[in-house]
């Protein structure tokens, strides 16, 4: 053991005596760590985000489509749905003896950039994130059974909308028809219609967090220019999506196929956990071209070390030549350069995963606010413990090399090396 300390420590001493061409070498050794360690955990952060974000929702209904996109859209906003379905379909489906629950939800409009989710009051019993259902922090709930037009225009804001926006209770807020705002003459706003805000919600890390909830109800009212009856019986005539939760979830393929027979068979049910397999096939392939990039980084960056190595071997001579003659046998010489190239690869393994929580935590919000992703700083997932062993075992592999030519100039050269 204390060899190899020895062995360490000399090592390391010698490293720095040529830190300026090391030093290229292990920031290139650090920019693959950030690529391979990076692609693992945002991979494992989306899909421990996207899990969370339906969790308890055992089914999600919308026009027939792509499974992965119905998710995209209906749980993070991201895509546009293209077509909407008859709201009828929600009291049949609400009507089938599995179904514990089932939440509408209407998208389409935005505020400031942020969507809009018409909904009704099950969003409040039934939506959770991470397994905690949703908290108002400040106010309440839009109003259920509305009794006067005023009582329609209700709002309550996620937590990060308040936040950003500055909103709180009691303020007005105007929302756009659909989610890019058009100044000018051409404005899409709903200007005639302010929205009161009379609740914000508590954080959740989920996308809500980015939303602002208005009722069914309101939703049509602003698309119908005010002109339906305020009542609540005067619902939306269509919907983007439901959420459905069962009573019993053995019986969750008989009501996925008894929801697809439904009227003129326009819907499809989807199964959160098959929709996020899908979509994780289609994003393997971009994820797998960014890890063979970051693999064969981490090559080039250990055939960087060893060509510096092997290029510094030639002026080491007359120092090879000195642990010689103190007793250093070839093993040890052999083990000297090893383990210099071993440390130059850890120490920029070091520095990349620094660098790569660096990175992380100035994209936290971006992230967050885009893309509904919660990362988990000053962690690194389990499945990167395996490129990190690779990384570091290039570097081992790379001192294999100049190890060897080391070893044969100082039996060549014994106590005497060529001078110059």
């Amino acid at each position: 053991m204390d060899r190899m300390l020895w062995v360490f420590r000399l090592a390391w001493v010698s490293a720095r005596g040529r830190w300026p061409a090391l030093l290229l070498v292990m920031l290139s050794v650090s920019v693959s760590t950030v690529l391979l360690v990076g692609t693992v955990q945002l991979r494992s952060d989306a899909q421990r985000s996207f899990s969370e974000a339906v969790s308890g929702v055992d089914l999600i209904v919308g026009p027939k489509g792509s499974p992965a996109e119905l998710l995209l859209y209906t749980a993070f906003q991201i895509g546009q749905p293209t077509r909407n379905f008859p709201a009828e379909r929600l009291e049949e489906i609400r009507r089938l003896p599995e179904v514990a629950w089932a939440m509408p939800l209407q998208l389409g409009d935005s505020f400031q950039g942020n969507p809009v989710w018409g909904t009704d009051a099950t969003f409040f019993d039934h939506y959770a994130v991470q397994g905690r259902a949703v908290a108002l922090h400040d106010g309440r709930a839009f109003r259920a059974e509305p009794s006067a037009p005023a009582e329609i225009l209700e709002a309550v804001v996620g937590a990060r909308v308040a936040d950003d926006l500055g909103l709180s209770v009691g303020d007005s807020v105007v929302l756009t028809h659909g989610m890019q705002a058009t100044e000018g003459p051409l404005s899409q706003d709903h200007s005639d219609a302010p929205v009161v805000v009379v609740g914000v919600l508590a954080p959740t890390g989920g996308p809500v967090d980015g939303a602002v909830l208005i009722s069914l109800e309101a939703f049509e009212w602003l698309h119908s220019g005010g002109g339906l009856p305020w009542m609540a019986s005067a619902g939306p005539a269509q919907l983007t999506a439901l959420w459905v939760g069962l009573s019993d979830r053995s019986m969750i393929f008989s009501v996925r196929d008894r929801i697809e027979r439904l009227g003129e068979a326009e819907l499809m049910a989807v199964l959160p956990g098959v929709a996020l397999d899908e979509l994780w096939r289609v994003l393997g392939v971009a994820e797998a071209s960014l890890r063979i990039i970051g693999y064969a980084m981490a090559v080039g960056a250990a055939l960087s070390v060893s060509a510096v190595l092997l290029v510094a071997i030639n002026g080491r001579r007359r120092e090879l030549s000195i642990l010689r003659a103190v007793g250093v046998g070839l093993g040890g010489i052999s083990a000297l350069v090893v383990a210099e190239a071993f440390w130059v690869v850890a120490v920029g393994l070091v520095l990349g995963l620094g660098l790569h929580q660096i990175l992380l935590s100035a994209a936290e919000e971006t992230l967050r606010s885009q893309l509904g992703l919660s990362v988990a700083l000053g962690q690194i997932p389990s499945e990167a413990l395996m490129p990190m062993a690779v990384v570091l075992l290039a570097g081992l592999v790379a001192g294999l090399l100049p190890a060897l030519l080391a070893s044969r100039l100082s039996l060549a050269d014994g106590l005497n090396p060529p001078s110059g």
